[in-house]
């Protein structure tokens, strides 16, 4: 769905550690709700979703650091809590925001 929605980003086309990227071909709809899902090594049989229940044994894989009027800061653990997780979300950090404020009358 994600792909098909032109939702899908590559590793190769994030940017790399401490930079960011902006990606104004991703269209993102204010009366949606979206989760985000981060595919293990690229296999889309292994895949984290920021939905808990969705996760191997219903883990807490995805963690928000905060949010505003122009988007979610998000922390992401690549390990199963069950493997030994280390619990730290900081493994990969997403910044999803929107260059103009939502204004919802």
């Amino acid at each position: 769905n994600a792909r098909g929605k032109n939702l899908l980003l590559h590793a190769d086309q994030l940017p790399g550690f401490g930079g960011s990227s902006i990606y104004d071909s991703l269209s993102i709809r204010a009366d949606k709700n979206y989760g985000m899902l981060l595919l293990v090594n690229g296999s889309e049989s292994n895949i984290f979703s920021s939905y808990s229940a969705a996760n191997p044994g219903g883990s807490q894989q995805f963690l928000s650091f905060g949010s505003s009027d122009r988007g979610i800061t998000v922390g992401i653990e690549d390990l199963l809590t069950s493997n030994g997780s280390d619990k730290d979300y900081n493994d990969l950090v997403v910044t999803l925001a929107s260059s103009n404020p939502l204004i919802v009358t």
